[in-house]
């Protein structure tokens, strides 16, 4: 396992590849407003329930939504099981 603090940045890459507002996601995913905003500006952690609704909503694992996987491992998934993350494929992962 990568170990890494919580960081937004693939949360962000998503949200920007969904095409969809803040106010959007957070309706759709059940999250309120301003707590999307604070995960996203970095202000505090997402807890594990939060956590497992944004993956859910965007088609990717929780550990991929944390960045507990390393780049070359996340392009294996990518190759080997493209059809398990929707939410990756739109957009572009870039180190």
């Amino acid at each position: 396992m990568v170990e890494k603090k919580w960081s937004p940045d693939i949360l962000n890459k998503l949200i920007i590849a969904s095409g969809k507002t803040y106010d959007q996601i957070s309706a759709d995913a059940g999250i309120g407003r301003s707590t999307l905003n604070k995960i996203i500006n970095h202000r505090y952690p997402p807890s594990a329930d939060i956590l497992i609704a944004l993956a859910n909503y965007f088609g990717v694992t929780v550990d991929l939504l944390c960045g507990q996987v390393s780049d070359e491992a996340l392009a294996d998934i990518l190759i080997v099981y493209p059809e398990y993350f929707p939410g990756l494929l739109r957009c572009s992962y870039e180190k």
